[in-house]
Order: structure tokens, then sequence, then C-alpha cells
């Protein structure tokens, strides 16, 4: 459990990064997040 939580971290910390730029890959970045932990 704690893997998946320290996974979402991450990626979300990724995808602020990314959205820095571009606020609309910020929310791509959000739903491959997703399919990652599915």
């Amino acid at each position: 459990m704690k893997k998946i939580i320290l996974g979402i971290a991450l990626m979300s910390l990724i995808n602020t990064v990314i959205g820095a730029e571009t606020e609309g890959q910020y929310s791509s970045g959000t739903e491959e997040m997703a399919f990652w932990l599915d």
C-alpha cells in the first residue's frame, strides 16, 4: 500500500513539473497515472 502512495506522490510531483509548462499536460498526466495504478 505504501508503494502505491509513494508512486502517486512521485507521479504527482513529475506531473506538476511538466504541468508548469503546459496545464493541459497535467490533466493527461493524471490520467496516465491512473492507468499506471490500474
